[in-house]
């Protein structure tokens, strides 16, 4: 994600004085993390064997735990990494965050897992192969249920997508949004390549204070894509969007980049107003993630089903 705070710019940002860099901490840079004691180190610890450590925020090392080998761990939060635990193997685990990562439950085989917000991974569970899966949004993936295949979903929010079920057969390749469009080609039940607008976003575009075409999830940012106040030129599914559902983030905390996603707890997605495209992942896949030993580096994933950090 890209982030620009009063003096940082076209850089992965979590606090000021940074300028173009990955950032785990106030005074880091380039995913190299420089506290008063730690620069560009191989860490040993019990259970850890041949990856950087950067403390607090630990990024991009290979991390052997008793039931993890060769993944990036990082306290809080960890990206990119390959996992393995009992039934995971090769994903990026992030605790409160895990994005991009290739997940291997009972039934889930390659994909990246985020809780609470799940974006851009392939899912495997009994009905389905190879989708992104984001909750509570959903963008960008692909989803094969019973009835499903091949298509960008987004609850409640839908963009870019290829949607094929049972009622809604001569639906494919569209940009769907929602309730409030402007400037689109829509056709319902039949919809096809089009753009929405949900309440106060045009073009796909929202401009709000202090934001310009940024990756983040805080104010003063540009260039970026968010999911709260403060944007331009983003997907917007939060604050505003009231009409979207059982769906709507409580971004009070976004400047500390925490979501709270009460009703995503369960990761169960209720797309009743999406029409023919209602997901009911209650029962998404054994992926509980409990992570109360984190400090240890030691994931405990035998409840890994419910997708569900704790």
């Amino acid at each position: 994600m890209t982030y620009e705070a009063p003096d940082v710019k076209h850089c992965n940002y979590e606090a000021p004085n940074v300028k173009h860099w990955n950032f785990e901490a106030p005074d880091v840079k380039h995913r190299t993390y420089l506290a008063p004691n730690v620069k560009h180190l191989n860490y040993e610890a019990p259970d850890v064997k041949h990856w950087n450590n950067e403390a607090p925020d630990i990024k991009h090392w290979n991390y052997k735990a008793p039931d993890v080998k060769h993944w990036n761990n990082e306290v809080i939060n960890i990206k990119h990494s390959n996992y393995e635990a009992p039934n995971v193997k090769h994903w990026n685990y992030e605790v409160t965050n895990i994005k991009h990562s290739n997940y291997e439950a009972p039934n889930v085989k390659h994909w990246n897992y985020e809780t609470p917000d799940i974006k851009d991974w392939t899912y495997e569970a009994p009905n389905v192969k190879h989708w992104n899966y984001e909750a509570p949004e959903i963008k960008h993936w692909t989803y094969e249920a019973p009835d499903v295949k091949h298509w960008n979903y987004e609850a409640p929010d839908v963009k870019h997508c290829t949607y094929e079920a049972p009622n809604a057969p001569n639906v494919k390749h569209w940009t769907y949004e929602a309730p409030n469009f402007k400037h689109s080609n829509y056709e319902a039940p039949d919809v096809r390549h089009w753009n929405y607008e949900v309440t106060n976003i045009k073009h796909s575009n929202y401009e709000a204070p202090n934001v310009k075409h940024g990756n983040y999830e805080a104010p003063d940012v540009r260039h970026w894509n968010y999911v709260a106040p403060d944007i331009k030129h983003w997907t917007y599914e939060a604050p505003n969007t009231s009409n979207i559902g059982p769906m709507m983030l409580q971004t009070s905390d976004i400047g500390t980049k925490r979501l709270k996603t009460s009703i995503i707890g369960t990761m169960r997605i209720q797309t009743s107003n999406i029409g023919p495209m209602r997901l009911q992942t209650s029962n998404i896949g054994p992926m509980r993630l409990r992570t109360s030993n984190i400090e240890t580096m030691r994931l405990q994933t035998s409840n890994i089903g419910l997708m569900r950090l704790q």
